[in-house]
């Protein structure tokens, strides 16, 4: 674990866009979606806690005044340096449980698939209420495609832990509800994806995901040959592109009064 106890992505930069990114336009429809639930406009000031390659920050600042991004990986932000064209993106290496900007400075915080990475995300929580405006909002947001349950089931069976905070997004507004955020919204949007089944595969055997980068070489291989049961079960010929529905959600909070 890094000294931030949190989940660094540095060896992931170079294949993030690759399995993380959307199809060709769907990045428009999703900085949609966060932009009307974030009630932003063109002068809002937002903070994307875990920037990454700006998958979302960078579509996300036409809808904006200024993204601010933090993340501590220099160079997945090194990646979205190299695909900014005139965004209004600004970046800081820094850690979450400890933001560096003043309070009451933004009008919206994003966190995608960040806090299951953090293990004290409750202080990450606190310090989204110290730098949102009063009237700001955090917006949670989620995705994945239809066959997410498989690598539940293959997680699960093989028993290797893929996060080292939340359990998972029911945890994370259960705590905001039980401190006095207030649930202003949630909506999601449904888009098609096509796939490979068996390039899901070497993503095990090619630890790509990060909850392969601490699994011992037996558990690689078990999991690996449990995903092939359960993708020919469901699809058949694994080498036959598949396309499923893939979903982005997201849900807006407002911080405690």
């Amino acid at each position: 674990m890094a000294a931030y106890d949190s989940i660094p992505f540095d060896r992931a930069v170079d294949y993030y866009d690759q399995t993380r990114g959307f199809p060709p336009g769907v990045e428009r429809d999703v900085a949609l979606l966060l932009a009307r639930l974030g009630a932003l406009d063109g002068s809002s000031r937002v903070l994307e806690v875990g920037v990454g390659t700006g998958r979302i920050a960078l579509p996300l600042a036409a809808h904006a005044g200024a993204i601010y991004g933090l993340d501590l990986s220099r160079p997945m932000m090194e990646r979205l340096r190299s695909k900014q064209q005139d965004e209004r993106v600004f970046l800081v290496q820094g850690d979450a449980c400890r933001l560096p900007y003043p309070a009451a400075t933004f009008h919206a915080t994003i966190a995608v698939h960040v806090f299951h990475l953090i293990r004290d995300w409750r202080t990450v929580v606190n310090e989204i209420a110290r730098v949102l405006r009063p009237d700001g909002r955090l917006i949670s947001a989620w995705g994945g495609a239809r066959y997410g349950d498989l690598w539940r089931e293959v997680r699960e069976r093989v028993g290797v832990e893929h996060r080292v905070g939340i359990r998972d997004r029911e945890e994370l507004e259960a705590h905001l509800l039980a401190t006095g955020w207030r649930k202003l919204g949630q909506d999601e949007y449904t888009y098609p994806q096509q796939f490979i089944p068996r390039r899901l595969i070497t993503y095990i055997t090619g630890r790509t995901h990060s909850w392969t980068w601490h699994a011992t070489d037996e558990q690689i291989a078990e999991a690996a040959e449990l995903l092939t049961g359960l993708l020919r079960e469901r699809y058949g010929d694994l080498d036959q592109p598949v396309t499923v529905q893939s979903t982005y959600g997201a849900a807006a909070f407002a911080p405690p009064r």
